[in-house]
């Protein structure tokens, strides 16, 4: 409904001065209206084979004040802007989803696994693989999941954002939500995000503030798998409808390994509790789960020399497909006689009807 409005507002007039005939119509409709219902209480008693007509004409004047009305809209000679349809480049709405937890500190693949995703990501986004107007889009997650930014075609702004994701050098976690991963809230979160952006993209597309088109979109979850959830099924349900393929990159190893971190007291923050040692190993099975639900792939990195780039750039590879798309022509075509049709249609009708009849 609200698209149909924006329609309508977008719609312009080339003689609005015809509508000074819709006081006049305004009048007379108030009048005939009037009439009618004054016709039906006062009507007398309608005796047994009365000729008197129960109806009578009254559907006449009802139908002549419309098309009087569409005849106003057809003097004021009514545009609205044209599109065309052209056929736009393969691109992408790449979605990207890093795990942020402690275990991702954890140094089993070289490097911490979050300082090896990181680079992947770069490496990936600063390649030819992403191209000029691939938009891109940022999820954190660990027990709570955060959208970083919208999807946009800027790769700076993108790469600021992913830069702003960091573990603690002195493993002081003062986000308790750090702590764990979360992979429902994840999987119920990025519809609800996607949802909220194309909703207002799409109002801001005929308003025409927006140039926005809908690309083929695909996701990548970063993670070393660990998690706390107990099932994945509803949320994968409902992720799954959003018909978007989604790989997976496992960071870590099977043996794992150690890291010992500090967090706040929850009732005295300006307290540390004693040191904590997490153990930490990959953990593929919800990473699996998520791929097999929405036919994607996954990939394991299990050392700082993995080769994960031809798995993501084949990954973009296979989700690209051209797109069509509706551009405004900036020029603004009539359909007054749309207006005019309508009621010289109702008009021969009804003269056709009367004829035949006769």
């Amino acid at each position: 409904m609200s698209n149909w409005l924006i329609w309508l507002d977008k719609i312009t007039f080339a003689r609005e001065q015809y509508f000074d005939f819709t006081a006049l119509w305004l009048v007379t409709g108030v009048g005939i209206l009037l009439v009618l219902v004054l016709k039906r209480l006062l009507r007398p008693k309608h005796a047994r084979d009365s000729r008197q007509r129960i109806i009578g004409p009254d559907w006449v004047w009802l139908l002549s004040l419309a098309l009087a009305g569409l005849m106003i809209v057809a003097l004021a000679g009514p545009k609205i802007d044209t599109f065309k349809m052209l056929q736009s480049k393969d691109n992408l709405d790449i979605i990207i989803a890093v795990d942020k937890s402690v275990s991702m500190a954890v140094r089993d693949v070289g490097q911490s696994r979050h300082e090896v995703m990181m680079r992947e990501i770069k490496t990936l986004i600063s390649s030819p693989a992403v191209k000029d107007g691939d938009r891109l889009t940022l999820f954190a997650f660990s027990e709570k999941s955060n959208w970083r930014m919208p999807l946009s075609d800027d790769r700076d702004e993108f790469l600021d954002k992913l830069m702003e994701i960091e573990h603690p050098k002195d493993r002081i976690y003062y986000d308790r939500s750090q702590l764990y991963t979360y992979f429902a809230g994840l999987l119920n979160h990025i519809p609800k995000a996607l949802e909220m952006q194309d909703k207002l993209f799409l109002q801001g597309r005929f308003r025409g503030t927006v140039n926005w088109t809908a690309y083929p979109r695909v996701i990548f979850i970063f993670s070393d798998g660990e998690s706390i959830d107990d099932s994945l099924n509803i949320p994968l349900a409902k992720f799954a409808k959003l018909d978007i393929k989604t790989y997976t990159i496992g960071i870590g190893t099977s043996r794992g390994g150690v890291i010992s971190i500090r967090v706040p007291e929850e009732n005295n923050p300006n307290q540390l509790e004693p040191p904590r040692q997490i153990q930490s190993k990959l953990d593929m099975k919800a990473l699996d789960l998520i791929k097999q639900k929405t036919g994607g792939k996954s990939y394991v990195v299990n050392n700082s020399s993995s080769q994960v780039q031809s798995f993501l750039i084949s990954a973009l590879a296979e989700n690209r497909k051209p797109t069509l798309t509706l551009v405004p022509t900036g020029e603004a075509e009539n359909f007054w006689w749309d207006f005019l049709a309508i009621p010289s249609l109702v008009i021969v009708s009804l003269m056709a009807i009367k004829f035949i009849r006769s």
